[in-house]
């Protein structure tokens, strides 16, 4: 990937940009896995850095699609995986475990592939809503009881960005976080600074 380039995705191919969007030329061109059904392979969300690839933040690859690990709701300590993400050569990790009407969710990184994980931040939440995510640039992101709110990796606080309606059910995937934290939220754009 070069640094300066603009990458645009559909659900099997990933397209490039070196002049800012006035010409494109397909990157890379995913093939399916065969064990992914035709409901499966529309819906899917494909992310790819280099070899490695997740579908739908819960399969994985580290040889460009030859093997798969499948990590949903997979054991991790005494929590449960719900969605791997890759940005770049780094994977993330959003655990939960819940205790009565508390859920409480860790964030863990890993930059071998996977093979050992690290903690990043952690909260607890009874609003079964509230997420962990990351920018492309790795910025970490808490939606928490509507509240969104970035990461300061240094000092492990967290800064307050803006609200977020939850009441929309499929929030999940109206919500695109950009490098320069613009949020689009149900089409409306808001620039933050």
């Amino acid at each position: 990937m070069t640094e300066n380039a603009v990458y645009v995705y559909n659900s099997i191919n990933e397209f490039v940009s070196n002049d800012y969007g006035t010409s494109w030329e397909i990157n890379y061109s995913f093939e399916y896995p065969e064990w992914m059904n035709e409901y499966m392979r529309r819906r899917a969300k494909i992310q790819r850095y280099k070899e490695m690839i997740v579908i739908n933040e819960k399969y994985l690859s580290n040889d460009s699609g030859k093997s798969w690990t499948d990590f949903s709701d997979r054991q991790y300590q005494d929590y449960i995986i719900k969605k791997v993400i890759l940005q770049k050569n780094n994977l993330y990790a959003q655990c939960e475990k819940k205790t009565g009407s508390t859920i409480s969710r860790k964030l863990h990184k890993s930059t071998d592939n996977g093979l050992t994980w690290s903690l990043v931040t952690e909260f607890r939440s009874s609003n079964e809503k509230d997420r962990y995510y990351v920018s492309e640039s790795g910025k970490i992101i808490k939606l928490n009881f509507g509240e969104l709110s970035l990461l300061n990796e240094k000092d492990k606080t967290w800064k307050y960005l803006c609200r977020y309606d939850q009441s929309n059910q499929d929030y999940n995937h109206d919500l695109a976080i950009a490098d320069r934290f613009v949020l689009t939220l149900n089409k409306n754009e808001i620039k933050l600074f």
